[in-house]
């Protein structure tokens, strides 16, 4: 099935990574992938300590889109691209269950990652009904609602971001 964890609010990431922590403890092999990420983020330190997770993420941090280089930009495409590519042969090998696709939204919106390679990838997710995928970030295409089994949509209504309050190790990050 499919999960999509979208909205503008807070816990898109962490309801993924429960899932993922769930699905380990159950004996399931999960690939959690984060998009657009390289920095340090407190939970994936957790998660690589977790038999049956595989974490892989870029390998450095990008600056926001709109501050990117066109060199930044070739940069991610090809780090996404790969990222995408190493995903769809461990799911053609049968290695992991659960397939968690962490901040997707934006290279898909962005064209921050080749569409042949994500049509790969969405086929992929119709063609072994036994594995899980869990797409999140902001602002899903239609089609990703459209394929959706599960769709939950996290909301701010109050975030101290919004007050200046930068975001803080272990809780935000």
């Amino acid at each position: 099935m499919i999960h999509v964890y979208k909205g503008k609010g807070k816990g898109k990431t962490s309801a993924a990574i429960g899932l993922a922590i769930r699905a380990a403890g159950a004996g399931k092999k999960v690939v959690f992938a984060q998009f657009m990420k390289g920095n340090e983020s407190s939970e994936l330190n957790v998660l690589e300590k977790v038999e049956n997770i595989r974490v892989m993420r870029l390998s450095r941090t990008y600056p926001f889109t709109w501050e990117m280089t066109l060199e930044d930009r070739s940069d991610i495409v090809q780090e996404h691209d790969a990222l995408l590519a190493e995903i769809q042969k461990i799911f053609a090998a049968g290695e992991a269950d659960v397939f968690v696709l962490d901040e997707i939204t934006y290279p898909v919106t962005l064209g921050l990652l080749s569409e042949d390679n994500w049509k790969q990838i969405l086929a992929s997710t119709k063609a072994n009904p036994e594995a899980e995928w869990v797409f999140t970030g902001q602002d899903p295409t239609p089609q990703m609602l459209e394929m959706a089994d599960y769709i939950t949509d996290m909301q701010s209504i109050r975030h101290p971001y919004d007050r200046g309050v930068e975001a803080r190790k272990g809780i935000e990050f």
